[in-house]
């Protein structure tokens, strides 16, 4: 009964509250390795910096990336979900997990250029939400808040392009949707799909760091770039996040269709 009322009642909103708040567990948990990735690029090292403060430090900025990530993915799922349903009827696999991934990308882009901007600054600097989102503004104005919107934009559509393409075509493949009887399949697939992502948009995440966080210019950071800088710890924290993702999400898809 509890899944008949959840299929009927099943649609955008439903969809989105759920991957919301997936969303913000998946953002609360990956904190840790974001500060760690961000320490790496910025400063071209490893070392103990990102661990000086203690655990607290390593979920700086946690609460802010939690509340803020769940409307943000909310939103891209949700439209995604309906998208690729519709699309799925006239395309192929790979074509409709392209074409919706994008166009929900595109309708969330510039709130998560400005989450990321602020998380960023708030991991960098170990300041405060309050205080960054203050010298933001008073910097460069609501413009601040859009920097570096190019190179996050194909970083951000390559990489979820990439990653639903490669969830769709491996279960599509592999003929598997209930992730309660394949749990391993699916965590796979994901963690696959999501160290696949990171591979690919590595270099251009390292551009979009150096110009958020050190103001760097673009073709500055050409020159010196090394495109696997910080590879390693993104790889792990995409293999857990991307495997425990695919997870969740096909569960709701499960339980949606059950």
């Amino acid at each position: 009964d509890r899944y008949n009322d959840f299929k009927r009642q099943h649609g955008f909103l439903n969809t989105a509250m759920i991957v919301g708040s997936l969303s913000s567990a998946e953002a609360f948990v990956s904190q840790p390795f974001e500060k760690v990735r961000l320490h790496y690029q910025v400063t071209h090292k490893l070392t103990s910096g990102p661990f000086s403060g203690g655990l607290r430090s390593l979920f700086r900025g946690a609460l802010f990336s939690t509340v803020s990530s769940f409307p943000i993915t909310a939103v891209n799922l949700g439209y995604y979900n309906y998208l690729n349903k519709k699309l799925s009827q006239n395309y192929s696999v790979s074509a409709s997990a392209t074409i919706a991934s994008t166009i929900a990308k595109g309708v969330v882009l510039p709130f998560m250029v400005a989450q990321d901007i602020i998380n960023q600054k708030i991991l960098h600097n170990a300041t405060s939400f309050r205080q960054e989102v203050r010298h933001i503004y008073q910097t460069n104005g609501l413009r601040g808040f859009m920097k570096g919107f190019n190179v996050t934009a194909v970083s951000q559509i390559l990489g979820t392009t990439s990653w639903w393409v490669s969830y769709e075509v491996g279960t599509k493949t592999l003929g598997i949707k209930d992730p309660t009887k394949n749990p391993i399949q699916f965590f796979v697939i994901g963690a696959t799909a999501n160290m696949i992502s990171t591979l690919l948009t590595n270099p251009i995440e390292i551009i979009r760091t150096q110009m958020q966080v050190n103001n760097s210019k673009f073709w500055d950071i050409i020159k010196t770039i090394n495109p696997f800088n910080g590879i390693t710890v993104r790889l792990i924290g995409a293999l857990l996040s991307g495997g425990i993702y695919a997870l969740g999400w096909s569960e709701i898809l499960h339980i949606s269709d059950d």
